[in-house]
């Protein structure tokens, strides 16, 4: 929104600025693009980001000559008539592009109402060498794993089952937190691992290394027909697989040996299913994509966190209710109920 309010000032300065021969304002418009690499170095390029670079260019576009005549100290006496038509149809784009943003904002979750403690932690390693916590101040941290905990005691099958979680590539844990959070205040502790986009082998035309820039083009390789990118790429089920056995291990460091783990998964990670080493205290394994209510797989919950990608990719509207979270909620406490009575079973015979 601050991009947006920037740019509408370059464009609305048509209606008050008087003296056009100070017309500083103009260098809002290269500034609008500062912000952007700013917030894509912080968070990564989303589609609202995407869509603001694309109106910056157009503002920085219709302001280019006024920019080149403040840097050489030429100036005019008054704006002419097709530069003011021109940043009068951009502003209206500029509103119109604010209203869609304000109406698909990410749902925000009350966390003081929800009796959860989250607790993140920083690790640094590799997948070979292992993770050790990252405790220095500028030591790499490549691995981020968040835990959810319930601030209550609730019956044996919930306080006896650690869920461990990783994100499919094209979201983050982020995506999931309404899913999360709510799974939590369900009674289940929940580790969730992000590891290190850089760490991660792409096969892609441009090669980079900058996390957020790869993670884009990743994106953009699996927007169409992803099944055929993974059929191409089948080292990423191998990647998810060695990953859930990292996040198992520093959860079994943590956690007493009574409890079990069930690993729950999104999109591709499902698939590393069959390649995980099953330790003793794994239970099983739960995939959230065969529910077929669930339309946003392998994004995550994007109805909440990105009502904006849920809107433009699937035609899914904003939804602040947390509806699906809390269908996948029971959907998975269905399925991890069914995992220890026919364990029960089991053992009985």
């Amino acid at each position: 929104m601050v991009v947006l309010f920037v740019l509408a000032i370059t464009c609305a300065r048509i209606f008050f600025v008087r003296n056009t021969r100070n017309d500083s304002i103009v260098l809002l418009s290269p500034f609008a693009f500062l912000i952007l690499l700013a917030q894509a170095a912080a968070w990564g390029i989303g589609t609202g980001e995407a869509i603001l670079f694309y109106l910056s260019l157009i503002v920085f576009a219709v302001n280019y000559r006024g920019f080149l005549r403040f840097s050489s100290n030429l100036y005019v006496d008054s704006y002419n008539v097709i530069f003011m038509i021109l940043s009068t149809i951009v502003l209206i784009i500029i509103i119109l592009t604010g209203i869609f943003f304000f109406q698909n904002r990410p749902v925000v979750m009350d966390e003081a109402k929800i009796p959860v403690t989250k607790n993140v932690r920083y690790f640094s390693g590799s997948a070979d060498g292992g993770f050790t916590p990252a405790e220095k101040l500028f030591e790499m941290r490549n691995l981020t794993v968040t835990v959810y905990t319930p601030d209550f005691t609730r019956g044996n099958k919930e306080n006896d089952t650690v869920i461990l979680f990783v994100p499919d590539k094209r979201a983050h844990v982020y995506n999931y937190e309404p899913y999360l959070m709510l799974l939590a205040k369900a009674g289940y502790k929940i580790y969730a691992g992000e590891f290190g986009f850089s760490t991660v082998p792409l096969n892609t035309k441009v090669k980079v290394n900058i996390g957020f820039l790869r993670q884009r083009l990743f994106f953009i390789n699996t927007r169409s027909k992803p099944e055929k990118y993974f059929e191409k790429n089948p080292q990423f089920y191998d990647i998810y697989a060695r990953e859930y056995e990292i996040l198992s291990g520093i959860a079994a460091r943590l956690e007493p040996s009574t409890k079990k783990f069930v690993v729950v998964a999104d999109g591709i990670p499902e698939k590393s299913f069959s390649k995980i080493l099953k330790p003793a205290r794994l239970l099983s394994c739960i995939g959230l994509s065969p529910v077929k209510e669930y339309k946003t797989n392998g994004y995550g919950f994007i109805e909440q966190t990105n009502p904006l990608l849920s809107f433009l990719k699937f035609n899914l509207k904003r939804d602040k209710h947390n509806h699906m979270p809390s269908l996948m909620v029971m959907e998975t406490k269905k399925k991890i109920n069914r995992m220890y009575m026919e364990q029960e079973e089991n053992d009985a015979q």
